[in-house]
């Protein structure tokens, strides 16, 4: 700051000069009392520090950092530091990058909190680990937390590393690797590690043995996850082909251990468009490409903001509602109503209630004339361990020139027979699928439809009044089996409340006639129990 003699009156002298410095001297005070200085001075065999002190400008073994104050004191002493390493790695490598921390005075606490910013490329956060660093004794800060703040943007993450005394010891004064953060890479291009400003427990902070905070200087940790791949190369044979399709739907839809390829590496090959997801808009760019000219997949190391387009109306899924008997099976149709054409679907519905419904996959086929020239249709049904929630999923795209997009419609697309196995009530809903994204619809701009759903209410019944021999219809041989049950020794009905037509407790020639007069006389229907 600088204080100029405009701002005086007449000439600098007497008692209006000692005026003049006082005001330069209130402003200066004033002006620092905004930002502090801190001195550190850096020993000459402490090299690792200073290179961690993030903004210093070093002359003659002293430094001067200048930051705005925060909500705590800077260190009263030497700066305390905390600095994360520089790494890289390739795409489904598991790398660690070193976290460490410069400390003067013995510690009770320590928080980092961290955000992830992926500025081109993108992983994932592992685990923590202690080997071979200052906390890799129990008893040293024995109060650890890790938390992972996932926002599932595939941009941005945080971490929350929390280390303090329950019934152990401090923290040493001294120098080195306080622990190792260990992540997967997914993309390519670079991520930045820096310190966040707040988190649940605050912001950086370092507690002394005196109960005093204060805020560490910090130094960030880049990491670098090499391009060195093709986006859409997901054989790893340096050339984009059919043989890609495959491989990716083989990984991305099942995880087929025979595929013989490291499932991990599909992350950065299988992301065609860039935008960090993984779902059918890559399956379809990947088409287009390869069959009708399209572009070509997109660069490494670029991040391209996911597609989101529904013209027209808003396109939704349907469900069959209908009661079903258990263990018999039956048809739950699925329809799409879309007023555009459409490239592709993956869809994943998620199955609750108290009723479980197995999909019988023994009776084909289950798709409809309306998508069966699609191209590539795939079905499956997760779990399948007779516990709700079950995931049943399904997905189908133009996988050449020879497939049909789904035109405009509001039909049913497939019909799997299920076969419920207790009774109750179940729902249909729609969710994410498991590995590659979300549920949704594509268009031929390669735009995602997130759709609603609707119905999918199923209520599953033990018997059907009426039905003896359980076959799912009354009919003229639910009469013939209940008068050979009767008059001639055959089975009894499945079960014996199904023959009770007339609901009176007891089933006899009553309830044939009953039958009867309902099947062939317009008569009332079979009771509901």
């Amino acid at each position: 700051m600088r204080c100029h003699s405009s701002l005086y009156v007449r000439k600098p002298g007497g008692h209006m000069r000692s005026i003049a410095i006082a005001i330069c001297a209130i402003l200066i005070l004033f002006s620092f009392s905004q930002i502090q200085a801190t001195i550190i001075h850096v020993p000459a065999d402490s090299s690792t520090i200073q290179d961690g002190i993030n903004g210093a400008v070093n002359r003659e073994g002293t430094e001067m950092v200048a930051q705005f104050m925060g909500t705590l004191p800077q260190d009263p002493g030497t700066a305390d530091t905390v600095r994360l390493a520089n790494i890289s790695g390739e795409i489904a490598d598991f790398v660690s990058m070193p976290v460490s921390l410069y400390n003067d005075e013995e510690l009770i606490s320590v928080v980092i909190p961290l955000l992830l910013d992926g500025l081109s490329g993108w992983l994932r956060f592992d685990s923590v680990s202690y080997v071979g660093s200052r906390l890799a004794d129990p008893t040293i800060l024995d109060d650890r937390e890790v938390f992972a703040f996932s926002t599932d943007t595939f941009t941005v993450d945080s971490l929350l590393l929390s280390f303090s005394i329950s019934s152990g010891d401090n923290l040493p004064s001294g120098t080195g690797k306080l622990c190792e953060l260990w992540f997967t890479l997914h993309f390519g291009g670079e991520v930045l590690v820096d310190s966040l400003s707040d988190s649940p427990q605050g912001g950086l902070s370092l507690t002394d043995a005196s109960k005093g905070s204060f805020t560490p200087q910090f130094s960030s940790g880049l990491i670098d996850v090499s391009c060195d791949y093709l986006a859409g190369d997901v054989t790893t044979d340096f050339v984009v082909d059919m043989g890609d399709i495959v491989m990716l739907h083989k990984m991305w839809y099942y995880d087929d251990p025979l595929s013989g390829y490291p499932i991990l590496d599909r992350y950065g090959r299988a992301d065609l468009n860039c935008d960090r997801r993984l779902d059918m808009r890559d399956l379809v760019r990947l088409v287009d490409y390869l069959f009708f000219g399209g572009s070509h997949p997109c660069t490494c190391g670029t991040i391209n903001p996911s597609f989101y387009h529904d013209p027209g109306l808003a396109d939704s899924v349907w469900v069959e509602s209908k009661t079903l008997i258990v263990g018999i099976s039956s048809p739950i149709c699925i329809g799409v109503i879309n007023d555009e054409p459409l490239l592709g679907m993956a869809l994943s519905l998620e199955i609750y209630g108290s009723a479980v419904l197995d999909w019988d996959r023994d009776i084909w086929p289950i798709w409809t004339d309306r998508i069966d020239e699609l191209g590539w249709l795939w079905i499956a049904q997760e779990h399948a361990d007779g516990i709700n929630p079950e995931t049943f999923q399904f997905y189908g795209f133009q996988s050449s020139t020879e497939g049909i997009p789904l035109p405009p419609g509001r039909d049913a697309v497939c019909c799997p027979v299920f076969i419920p196995q207790t009774p109750g009530t179940a729902t249909f809903s729609l969710v994410s699928w498991v590995g590659p994204g979300q549920s949704m619809l594509v268009t031929e701009e390669q735009a995602a439809i997130l759709p609603a759903l609707y119905g999918g209410n199923i209520m599953v019944i033990s018997y059907l009044t009426g039905d003896p021999n359980h076959d799912g219809i009354i009919d003229l041989g639910d009469v013939v089996y209940l008068i050979n049950y009767l008059f001639k020794g055959g089975p009894e009905p499945d079960p014996l409340e199904a023959g009770d037509c007339n609901c009176d407790g007891i089933v006899n020639i009553g309830d044939v006639v009953y039958l009867i007069n309902y099947l062939f006389k317009g008569g009332p229907p079979p009771c509901e129990p």
